[in-house]
């Protein structure tokens, strides 16, 4: 079939090289953002939980104290006032322990997704001409598709992979300016086709 020349039939190309990539990656399965936005209130709800509880355990230890009359009432002020800082710094440390923790289950599923993407021969790097004539070149684009060529799967990390995908399905989608060439084309589509 032959491919369409540089600057005309601009949609149809973006329409063809959206449904490659669309046969090929799992637009859903590779959001990054949407799989992690569910962790964070459950994160915070335990972290604020954890604080508060903590909390209780030394206001009611310092309560019963100054009612049982073995500290003074200015004492007991000044303990619930200060003990709301340590009590804060441990719900932070928990929100980050927890948070970080659900994160690294859904950053292995997606490693596991990629390397299956990925396979013995990469994609990324395939896609360079795609990404470069997008403009969506940048420092972790150009590191993925180093890594993506070399075949260092492990050293891929899941976060940039997934918004490098997002990036170029998004900027498949708009309409704007940047022109695909036939040649990007061509060897885009020869590549996600193999």
């Amino acid at each position: 079939m032959a491919s369409p020349k540089p600057g005309k039939n601009t949609r149809r190309i973006r329409h063809r090289l959206l449904t490659r990539l669309n046969e090929r990656l799992d637009r859903v399965e590779l959001d990054y953002k949407a799989q992690t936005a569910t962790l964070r209130p459950k994160s915070v709800l335990i972290a604020v939980a954890s604080a508060f509880a903590l909390y209780a355990a030394i206001f009611g230890v310092a309560f019963y104290a100054w009612h049982v009359h073995n500290v003074n009432y200015a004492t007991f002020e000044r303990l619930v006032w200060i003990v709301m800082i340590p009590c804060s710094v441990v719900g932070a440390i928990v929100y980050l322990i927890g948070s970080n923790r659900r994160q690294y289950d859904i950053e292995q599923r997606l490693k596991h997704r990629i390397r299956n993407y990925e396979g013995s021969n990469g994609l990324i790097w395939k896609l360079e001409p795609l990404i470069t004539d997008l403009g969506l070149a940048d420092a972790a684009s150009s590191e993925l598709i180093r890594l993506s060529a070399a075949g260092d799967i492990d050293g891929i990390d899941a976060k940039d992979y997934c918004n490098l995908v997002q990036r170029i399905f998004a900027a498949l989608d708009q309409q704007s300016s940047q022109v695909i060439t036939s040649e990007t084309f061509n060897a885009v589509d020869s590549a996600l086709r193999g």
